[in-house]
């Protein structure tokens, strides 16, 4: 009996660690996407707002990090949030009560920076594994965002 309860300590331990493991090395390649523009910084940016607005998405917020960096006296290479929102996804979530937990994760926030190399990076949250994790309403807006937003961004970087 001792060995059974041994075992099955050492086999949960394990088991733990397996899965602590996997999202420390896995986490950010999971739920963050990354894409290389082939454009410039401004271009890069110019397209995403296009191909939203295309698409019935609205631009509510842009936050200029760059800017709001250098008012508090530190430098950054460009660098913009985009808060996209379709007003038909947002209703789901925002008119139930049960779902409106998931109002944090509201809008959809696309990066768009330079890194030292001088070449134009997008990210964004992966919508599509969040939604692994909620049920229902929240669950098929946050797919359904997450398509349109990855057509939005292949688009917009010419793929």
């Amino acid at each position: 009996m001792a060995g059974f309860i041994t075992g099955l300590i050492l086999g949960i331990a394990t088991g733990i660690l397996l899965v602590y493991l996997f999202f420390r090395l896995f986490f950010f390649r999971i739920f963050f996407l990354e894409d290389k523009s082939p454009f410039s910084f401004i271009d890069t940016c110019d397209a995403l707002r296009v191909e939203a607005e295309k698409n019935n998405w609205k631009v509510p917020m842009v936050h200029d990090l760059q800017e709001t960096m250098l008012k508090w006296g530190k430098k950054i290479s460009q660098f913009r949030i985009y808060e996209f929102c379709k007003p038909e996804f947002a209703y789901e979530i925002l008119s139930n009560d049960a779902e409106k937990l998931a109002a944090s994760l509201m809008p959809c926030r696309i990066a768009v920076f330079e890194r030292k190399d001088g070449k134009t990076y997008v990210s964004l949250m992966n919508p599509k594994m969040i939604s692994l994790f909620a049920g229902g309403i929240i669950s098929r807006t946050m797919k359904n965002a997450a398509c349109e937003m990855e057509a939005i961004i292949s688009k917009a970087l010419g793929k």
